[in-house]
Parts: structure tokens; C-alpha cells; sequence
């Protein structure tokens, strides 16, 4: 969940949530002895990353754009955080090579997407803005 909530955050989808099934499916692998599904997020057409030309601005957080990022996780300490970001730290490079390598996008709108995600890693890389933007002001739903 820790993950899923930080990737989301990360490609600044609002247009989520796990407890009403909105764009996310629970997977229970037949593999897996567990009873606790992972949750596999989907449709991120309303998200940052993209800015889908008709996207809108998620009205309950009073944003005005799709671009504003909100952690809709639930608040996590800063050590359970800090092992969830260091992933997404180690893989800062592999994201921006999928965006390079993928033919179909634009020069221009993989300047703006790997931009985008600019802001998310130099956020991350600053333990005062982990607490504000994942523990003071996360808005579990």
C-alpha cells in the first residue's frame, strides 16, 4: 500500500481509492499464500504525468490543476517511508529511460514528464519535505 500511495503521488494521481475499488484492482496471485491482496492501480489519464487536455483539477483538494501532487496514503513513519523511497530513488534512471524510449511520446512531452518527475526525486532527496508532504499533510482515503 506504502508503495502504491507513494507511485501514485509520484505521477501526481488524485483519481484513485482502495477501499472503493475506483482504479485499482486487488490481486491475489494463486502463488501467494496470503489473505492480503496487492492493490494494482490503473487509468492515469487524470494524473500529472500524463495532463491529459481534459483532465480536471480534483475538486475535493480544491486544486486547479492535474499537475498538484497530494499523498492520499495513509501516514506512515519517516523510517517506513525513507525504505519505500529508497526504491523509487534506485529506479529515478530506469523511469526516465522508459520515457526516452518510448517512440510514441513527443521530444517535448518527455521533456515535460521527466520534468514532472523531477520535482517528485528532488522532493524525496530532502527528509523536511518527506515529513510535510507524506506525514504532516497525507489525507488517508
Amino acid at each position: 500500500m506504502t508503495l502504491l500511495s507513494i507511485f501514485e503521488y509520484m505521477i501526481g494521481n488524485t483519481d484513485w481509492a482502495v477501499v472503493a475499488n475506483h482504479n485499482i484492482k486487488l490481486i491475489l496471485p494463486a502463488w501467494v499464500y496470503s489473505d492480503r491482496p496487492f492493490p494494482v492501480p490503473y487509468d492515469f489519464d487524470y494524473s500529472g504525468l500524463v495532463n491529459a487536455h481534459y483532465a480536471l483539477a480534483d475538486e475535493r483538494l480544491q486544486f486547479t490543476t492535474v499537475k498538484e501532487r497530494q499523498y492520499l496514503g495513509y501516514p506512515r513513519t519517516y523510517d517506513e517511508l525513507d525504505s519505500a523511497l529508497k526504491i523509487f530513488r534506485e529506479k529515478r534512471l530506469d523511469m526516465y529511460a522508459l520515457i526516452d524510449h518510448f517512440d510514441l511520446l513527443s521530444a517535448k512531452s518527455k521533456g515535460e514528464m521527466k520534468d514532472y518527475l523531477e520535482e517528485f526525486y528532488k522532493m524525496i532527496l530532502n527528509p523536511r519535505s518527506v515529513r510535510y508532504n507524506f506525514i504532516e499533510s497525507a489525507i488517508a482515503q
